[in-house]
């Protein structure tokens, strides 16, 4: 009964490493079911042995069940609570790291409205003598208010990049 248990645990960290190794850091919820499944086995192989001992010719010795179990209980159900805890922090690094990325794109957008300002105020230069004045401070006080707010946009996204960013966690170390 010790070496089905003991081969038992290990066909079960050795098919999980396999098969959630790949697919599982894409889809961090099959850790979290993984996880759930492993622990309901490890519940079904503890209580095992208290089936087994009911049966009247059990080839098992009541110690020998006993230790089994006891040897089930810290390694199935570890290994359940691994695999969720993988999945929970896993998915809450692709959270971060995906807010990081909209962070950027927010700044890189802001950044993009300030240099489009700046080409609409290059192009008022350039037309200034030819415009009436009425059209052209009308043009001017535009792009004033266009540059103000193109700026308060661009801090304000430089701020929550940083509030975002964590050192060590994805995308949190370069700008």
């Amino acid at each position: 009964m010790l070496a089905m248990t003991v081969l038992t645990i290990l066909a079960v960290i050795y098919m999980t490493w396999t098969l959630v190794s790949g697919w599982a850091y894409r889809r961090p919820w099959c850790l979290l079911v993984c996880g759930l499944l492993i622990s309901a086995f490890a519940t079904m192989v503890k209580s095992l042995p208290l089936v087994i001992k009911e049966l009247p010719k059990s080839p098992w010795s009541p110690s020998e069940m006993d230790f089994a179990a006891a040897l089930v209980d810290p390694t199935l159900i570890g290994l359940a609570g691994g695999l969720i805890a993988a999945g929970v922090m896993l998915k809450v690094q692709i959270m971060h790291a995906t807010d990081v990325q909209d962070a950027k794109r927010n700044l890189k957008r802001s950044i993009e409205a300030l240099q489009e300002v700046e080409r609409a105020d290059e192009d008022l230069k350039l037309v200034a003598r030819s415009l009436p004045d009425k059209e052209f401070w009308q043009r001017l006080t535009a792009i004033k208010e266009a540059r103000t707010e193109a700026l308060f946009e661009k801090q304000e996204a430089k701020r929550e990049l940083k509030k975002i960013q964590v050192p060590g966690l994805p995308g949190g170390d370069e700008t």
